[in-house]
């Protein structure tokens, strides 16, 4: 049954999800006031969300496999010394301001080490009440850092800080022993209460990353404090008075876990969900999904917001000779550009997007401003199923008896896995493979099952195609197709190079780049990095993404390209 089959058959059940999920009535609305009485009773801004991914802990750094992204509880009662509210803005949060260069609180030192002095805001409070303090940055940074706790993997990124420090209560120092061109926005990860944690870190740390204080028993930062976690149902939080920006305008918030794509669309056309999040798991909201949603609220105040969050979306090659099938296939570059301009892109870009993104040719989005300086850099490989078989010809390739493309060395046959994460990106693989069998190439699409997604060592090891990986260009300057970043072993899978890719000149770019933090001085190496990326089809970009969420009428909230819709939910409102 395709996408709008099965939305006429969820519409036509949304009246009967709306009597069998409406709302009772609670004890503060279930009796009226006496006739005499003048006190009016209180109306309670209430936001219901229903959200496809339901996190293993609101901190999940000690999680092993969590994903990096689409944990949406956690920004509602969590705040950051950063906050990334949408694409390529970045604000301070617990801080006062960000570290900066013309205000010395970046500093390059002749030796070639590098400070960066966080002053932070004052009045702070955990939801418990306590202060929060540079001291709880301190201990974050050492926990974040010791690999004998359950699920720490230390970064590359870790490696350049040396050491962190508290000169006073609200000054958080952090030690690097070389330069980082966004050392301004990285910090230290997700922070930890010293006062609950430091007790348990120092005698069993064995049992520290089961502490109920990362999930049902979580104490943060953020402008809602945990109420109630009904594992497997929904998380309740409540207004924090205590907010060090004031006082949320929301008084309580409830994130209803719904793992069935299809039903979050019938709880918001049956009212019984206000707002609708989208994410990076495979039981979020498609854009399909939504925009069946806009017809049907057409005439309505509710809304449909989309945000093009500038991540791109594209299928990575395996590069990893100990797993690749078949053998040296994808390890050659003419292969891989024929691959790349045998996919009609616009077509796919229309199915999946509807035709509100564009086809993505790098990771610098159109409108970039750095666009303009780039163009000529990026090596692109429009559609064009005549000259990818030209290619494939040159690389030694040609058509058997029955169509299909053989290795003329060996006799090999062009047989490509073509594995997809399941979502709504699944239905990517047939596209693809259907149009690679038209250059006589046999690809097997593969749903990886939701249950294996945050299997690191399983994707790792894939034999082919991995779709769909979604970064933005800020990941790819830290490095993430530099060689550190592979997945093996050695660093239990951790890693975002998912296919192994090996470019010993690409990494020296990163490397300086990293290190490079005037402007001018970086053009000519970002030049370099996307030439050098694009020309040997490092990866095969294929759109820019689109987030949707739903919104019924008087609830405001998310921002223009928000890069996740409840970053800034402290600015939140319901219209009663």
């Amino acid at each position: 049954m395709n996408v709008r089959n099965r939305l006429s058959t969820i519409f036509a059940a949304a009246a009967l999800v709306a009597t069998a999920c409406a709302p009772t009535i609670g004890p503060e609305s279930s009796a009226s006031s006496p006739a005499s009485s003048v006190i009016q009773p209180i109306t309670r801004k209430v936001v219901t969300f229903a959200d496809g991914y339901e996190p293993k802990a609101i901190t999940e750094t000690f999680v092993p496999g969590h994903q990096s992204s689409g944990n949406n509880v956690k920004l509602i009662v969590q705040d950051a010394l950063v906050s990334n509210p949408q694409f390529q803005v970045y604000e301070p949060q617990l801080a006062t301001e960000l570290p900066s260069l013309d205000k010395s609180t970046w500093k390059l030192n002749p030796d070639g080490t590098v400070e960066t002095i966080w002053r932070l805001r004052p009045n702070v409070k955990w939801h418990d009440g306590q202060p929060f303090t540079a001291d709880d940055l301190v201990f974050t940074f050492q926990v974040s850092r010791d690999t004998s706790v359950a699920g720490v993997a230390v970064t590359p990124t870790d490696r350049l800080i040396d050491s962190v420090s508290a000169s006073d209560p609200l000054t958080f120092v952090m030690h690097w022993n070389a330069p980082y061109a966004v050392a301004d926005r990285t910090s230290v990860g997700d922070i930890l209460p010293k006062h609950l944690l430091a007790d348990l870190y120092q005698t069993d740390k064995t049992s520290f990353a089961n502490s109920a204080v990362f999930s049902t028993e979580f104490i943060g930062l953020g402008p809602f404090r945990m109420v109630r976690w009904d594992q497997g149902s929904q998380v309740e939080a409540a207004r924090f008075d205590d907010y060090y920006r004031g006082r949320p305008a929301l008084d309580t918030i409830i994130v209803r876990f719904v793992s069935d794509p299809n039903a979050l669309v019938a709880m918001a056309l049956a009212g019984t969900a206000d707002a609708v999040l989208s994410g990076a798991s495979g039981s979020s909201l498609s854009l399909d999904q939504a925009l069946e949603v806009k017809k049907r609220w057409e005439g309505t105040g509710n809304q449909v917001l989309t945000s093009q969050t500038g991540n791109v979306l594209w299928t990575e090659a395996q590069f990893n000779t100990d797993y690749a099938r078949p053998p040296g296939v994808l390890a050659d570059v003419v292969v891989r550009q024929a691959l790349l301009q045998g996919i009609d892109r616009q077509s796919l870009t229309d199915v999946m997007t509807n035709g509100l993104s564009q086809v993505a040719d790098s990771f610098y989005l159109p409108g970039e401003p750095l666009r303009s300086e780039l163009e000529s850099s990026i090596a692109k490989y429009p559609y064009d199923a005549t000259r990818a078989a030209q290619l494939l010809t040159q690389a030694g390739w040609t058509r058997g008896a029955d169509g299909v493309l053989a290795r003329g060395s060996d006799g090999q046959r062009m047989e490509l896995d073509f594995w997809a994460r399941e979502g709504a990106t699944d239905k990517v693989a047939a596209i693809i493979t259907d149009d690679w069998k038209r250059l006589g190439v046999v690809g097997t699409p593969y749903i990886i099952p939701a249950a294996r997604r945050t299997d690191r060592e399983y994707e790792a090891k894939r034999p082919g195609f991995l779709c769909c990986v979604r970064v933005g260009y800020d990941t790819f300057h830290s490095g993430k197709l530099h060689q550190r970043q592979i997945p093996t072993a050695a660093t239990n899978w951790n890693g975002i190079n998912y296919g192994g890719y090996v470019n010993p000149r690409a990494d020296a770019i990163v490397d300086t780049l990293n290190s490079t933090i005037d402007p001018k001085a970086r053009l000519p190496l970002e030049r370099d990095l996307v030439h050098e990326y694009t020309a040997n089809v490092a990866i095969l970009p294929m759109w820019w993404e689109i987030f949707p969420i739903l919104l019924v009428e008087g609830v405001n909230g998310p921002r223009p390209n928000f890069m996740s819709a409840t970053a800034n939910m402290f600015e939140w409102d319901r219209v009663l």
